[in-house]
């Protein structure tokens, strides 16, 4: 069975997490993926949408294994998604998971994110 035939019977969320994750397929699956969004004719809108929500899980489970003593921190990167864009949702999403840790020492993560994202 050829990549675009099983692509086709994939998700979206599959085709598009799959090209936020190339690195984890062969040479030939991302165009195959693009090509298959492409003849489902999914508005780029929407692959946008689903590309921010895939950065924003990544982001949090990135935060929740994080040691602010011993990690360096590091944005994640997209495929679709431009730096800029990454780097406002990992802001947003920072926001929000700080918010919800009561254990934290705020001055540390001020400075590990002042370095990180400039």
């Amino acid at each position: 069975m050829s990549l675009e035939e099983t692509y086709k019977g994939k998700s979206i969320e599959f085709l598009i997490g799959l090209l936020e994750n190339q690195a984890d397929y062969t040479e030939d699956a991302p165009s195959a993926a693009r090509a298959e969004l492409h003849r489902r004719q999914v508005d780029q809108d929407e692959i946008r949408s689903i590309a921010r929500r895939m950065l924003q899980d990544k982001i949090r489970m990135y935060l929740d294994d994080f040691d602010v003593l011993n990690d360096q921190l590091s944005l994640p990167e997209s495929s679709i998604l431009n730096e800029e864009e990454v780097k406002a949702e990992f802001r947003i999403v920072f926001a929000q998971w700080k918010a919800n840790k009561e254990d934290m020492i705020p001055d540390s993560w001020q400075y590990v994110i002042g370095a990180a994202l400039g």
